[in-house]
């Protein structure tokens, strides 16, 4: 099956080939430095969906986390 590929609604990929300009290239790449970044990926293999919510963790919090003797 062949994939459409979304970050921040902003259409990358259709039909498993890519298909933004430079322009839209540059403006989605500019939407990264925002705190929350969506991408979706229709698989086009019917109407079920999932939602994942991950982190990005800070220097700092590795550095705090990793003082601790588990």
């Amino acid at each position: 099956s062949v994939i459409d590929i979304y970050v921040n609604n902003f259409k990358l990929v259709d039909n498993g080939a890519p298909v933004f300009t430079e322009e839209e290239y540059q403006k989605a790449e500019a939407s990264l430095v925002d705190r929350n970044i969506e991408i979706y990926i229709d698989f086009k293999q019917g109407n079920e969906s999932i939602t994942v919510w991950t982190c990005d963790y800070s220097l700092d919090y590795v550095k705090i986390n990793s003082n601790y003797i588990s």
